[in-house]
């Protein structure tokens, strides 16, 4: 015998196939187990059951008239199950309810493959079935030795929120929640919390949920795929001091304090150390107060309805400096007063790193007196407590001088000052009016050389904060030398110096070079000739045997001996020669400088400047300026004509030499230059003086045009009447010697304003001759009756 499946359920119908169930000629019997059955649809090979309600698996037999037959393997019967179960929703260690047949003998009923403990009722019809613990939703599965059979529809497990440890924690502490149903993706609120809690780990059963920093007092809640369960007991989130939002304060600074819940069961108080504190903004997340005058570095406690929490660290308050210090420049040892707060529990006061070891706090700590200490900079002071350093406004150190040494001793010697305050030195004054540059220079401390023409006197010292006072001591100077006169000149000058302890020099040099001692000297004037030869300029020794001190000033080689020539035009080249030329700065006639090219240390080419005046020329160099007498020559274009309108005859330009020397136009030129002109690329030379022509004192010389009768020098021009430009230049570089603009000239040869445009028949003139105040129009005046080679009419 065999079967058609596998496994059945009470009322299927059952088909067995097999053998020789006719073979006797009458129907076949049945029986499952003892129980027995009436087969319908017999045939040879096969005929069919049905299965009853009381059903269980077991062996199937079949008997006719020639035996019976056992089936090898047993009629396998598994559960029915009507319907969902009752109720279908439900929280763990619930008891439900599942209907059906063949649920005697079940050996497991799961849900989703979790074990589940249960009662069959009798005849087997109903389970009396426990929700597990770790149950999950799916389907409830029914198994029997005939199989399984599992719920058409899952069973929904509702969560459960059975307990909670610890019952306090502050925001970001771990908080382990235990139930049932909390299925694979819980989310947990804490009461007042802005977002759900962070959960760090879930099972069905347990939950690990970091405590959020704005949670208050209140349950836990746990939201599962199909209810909200919140536990019976409630959580005490606990306040916690996180951070503070800068290192330190001052008195009078707004803090805000960072932490976690410090609403979680009402509002907060706290204290710096023993001081309460008046909170202002609180949030679940900050606190905001002022540090009170009387604050110091101590620990933070905030106190909330669930306990107390002391910062991390202490909450630093710095000291407050609000004035001084006064005075707010001193020398070392004074006493200066500095105000403020919070200066209980000074550690240390420094003036610009310098430690100033005697200081004492006023009463309240709301002021400091300190003593300036010996090796003090200027600069800031510092004040330092536990909480930090604060600093004032820079404080003067005034220069001091204690004592100094040797007391006495000649110029060049190297003497050392000390006192406070002298860092930064940038000089020692000496008597006498002189001073040096110190070196080695510390706050207490420095050397100096006694400087070229320093006298018997007081020494004082001057830094950024002024020049201390003189000193007491007086340094007595035994040999100096505070000045020679003059200070350039020519080989042999005869030189003075004067000094103290002059008697027995036994050498003066110049530049190392010695001059020669003229007799008749004192203790405190010498007379000394220059050297005759070799470079004499620099520092001038005097000695007296191995002993030596410097002049304070030096000698400068600079003569000018000769100038050739001694008169010129602007333009015209001069050579001077003389010593000391070289390293030259400049060459000035009169007041007006002037292109110059040293050739060689005793000669100088320069050039006679644009519009040059002065009766003297001089050389600078570095150490001085020698000067020689020169004639700045001054020839004017003095009277012009543009002629007649269409005609030349009678156009002229006259010339005069208006100074008592004569005045020689060789290397000159007249230029004339049309009125818009402003570059001389269109200019037109009408006189070209190439070769000597010399023009008397008060001479003239008159250029005519090109039909003008007897002129000193014909030019080829007609000179358009409406306006235009004429320039005396001289020389290779072209320099102007003098210049005119008329009528509608606005060339660069106009000076101040054109002069009007001459009329027919008459001339532009200067009245009296020679007139130059550098403005054309109040120079010349209108001449009917031009005077062409000869004085000006008066006007």
């Amino acid at each position: 015998l065999n079967f058609d499946q596998a496994s059945y359920q009470a009322g299927d119908p059952v088909t067995v196939n097999g053998s020789n169930f006719l073979a006797t000629g009458f129907e076949p019997t049945a029986k499952r187990g003892a129980l027995v059955l009436v087969p319908s649809s017999v045939t040879d090979t096969s005929f069919q059951l049905a299965l009853p309600d009381n059903a269980l698996t077991s062996s199937l037999s079949a008997t006719n008239g020639n035996g019976t037959a056992t089936s090898p393997t047993t009629l396998k019967v598994r559960p029915t199950i009507n319907g969902d179960p009752a109720p279908n929703e439900a929280a763990a260690g619930t008891h439900i309810t599942l209907n059906g047949k063949t649920f005697t003998g079940t050996s497991s009923v799961k849900f989703n493959g979790v074990v589940a403990g249960f009662v069959v009722g009798i005849g087997g019809t109903s389970l009396n079935v426990t929700v597990p613990a770790s149950a999950v939703d799916g389907p409830i599965t029914v198994t029997n030795a005939g199989g399984a059979t599992s719920t058409t529809n899952p069973f929904l497990l509702d969560g459960k929120v059975a307990s909670f440890a610890p019952a306090a924690a502050p925001g970001g502490a771990n908080v382990t929640i235990n139930g049932t149903g909390f299925g694979l993706a819980p989310v947990v609120n804490f009461v007042h919390a802005a977002a759900p809690a962070q959960i760090v780990s879930s099972t069905p059963t347990t939950i690990v949920a970091k405590v959020p920093p704005d949670a208050r007092n209140g349950p836990i809640a746990v939201t599962t795929p199909h209810n909200t369960p919140i536990s019976a007991a409630i959580f005490k989130p606990l306040l916690k001091v996180l951070s503070f939002d800068q290192a330190s304060y001052q008195a009078g600074h707004t803090v805000t304090v960072n932490g976690t819940n410090f609403l979680g069961n009402g509002v907060p108080t706290a204290k710096l150390g023993a001081t309460p504190l008046v909170l202002g903004t609180e949030t679940d997340m900050t606190l905001q107060f002022v540090v009170p005058d009387n604050g110091l570095t101590s620990s933070l406690s905030v106190t909330g309805g669930n306990g107390t929490s002391i910062g991390p660290t202490p909450l630093k308050i710095r000291p407050t400096i609000t004035s001084g210090p006064l005075p707010n420049e001193a020398a070392a040892g004074t006493h200066v007063t500095i105000t403020g707060k919070t200066f209980t529990g000074t550690t240390s006061v420094k003036f610009n790193q310098v430690v100033a070891s005697a200081f004492v706090v006023g009463v309240g700590g709301t002021s400091l007196d300190v003593t300036v200490p010996p090796g003090a900079q200027s600069g800031p002071i510092s004040v330092t407590n536990a909480g930090g350093t604060s600093t004032s406004a820079t404080f003067t150190i005034d220069p001091r001088i204690a004592s100094f040494g040797p007391l006495s001793g000649s110029t060049g010697m190297l003497m050392t000052i000390n006192g406070s305050g002298l860092l930064g030195a940038d000089r020692v004054d000496f008597a006498g009016g002189v001073s040096a540059v110190p070196t080695n220079v510390t706050a207490t401390s420095l050397k100096v050389v006694v400087p070229p023409g320093a006298t018997t006197g007081h020494v004082s010292v001057h830094t950024a904060a002024g020049s201390s006072p003189p000193s007491a001591g007086t340094l007595t100077v035994t040999f100096s030398v505070t000045s020679i006169a003059p200070t350039t000149g020519d080989y042999n000058t005869d030189v003075t110096v004067t000094g103290l302890g002059l008697t027995g020099v036994t050498a003066v040099k110049f530049n190392g070079i010695a001059g020669v001692i003229q007799p008749g000297g004192t203790a405190t004037v010498l007379h000394v000739h220059a050297p005759a030869a070799g470079a004499i300029s620099g520092h001038v020794t005097v000695w007296k045997s191995a002993a030596s001190v410097q002049t304070p000033q030096d000698f400068t080689l600079l003569a000018l001996s000769n100038v050739a020539p001694d008169a010129a035009l602007p333009g015209q080249q001069v050579v001077l020669t003389g010593h000391g030329f070289t390293g030259a700065t400049n060459v000035e006639f009169g007041i007006f400088d002037a292109n110059f090219n040293v050739d060689n240390d005793g000669q100088i080419t320069a050039t006679v400047p644009t519009r040059a005046t002065g009766s003297t020329v001089g050389v600078t160099v570095p150490g001085g300026t020698a000067t020689s007498a020169f004639t700045v020559l001054t020839v004017r274009i003095n009277e012009f004509s543009t002629g007649t309108t269409g005609a030349s005859e009678d156009e002229f330009v006259e010339l005069e030499n208006t100074g008592s020397t004569s005045a020689d136009l060789k290397g000159c030129q007249v230029i004339y230059r049309p009125a818009a002109s402003t570059n001389g690329s269109t200019d037109v030379v009408i006189g070209d003086f190439t070769s000597s022509t010399v023009l008397a004192a008060k001479g003239f010389d008159v250029l005519g045009g090109a039909s003008y009768p007897t002129p000193d020098f014909a030019h080829p021009v007609d000179l358009p009447a409406v306006g235009g430009g004429l320039a005396l230049e001289c020389g290779t570089s072209h320099t102007i010697s003098d210049s005119l603009g008329w009528g509608t000239a606005t060339n660069a040869f106009v000076e101040g304003t054109a002069a009007g445009a001459p009329a027919a028949d008459s001339s532009a003139a200067r009245t009296p001759d020679g007139t130059d105040t550098n403005d054309n129009s109040s120079d010349f005046t209108q001449d009917s009756t031009p005077t062409a080679g000869a004085q000006n009419d008066a006007p």
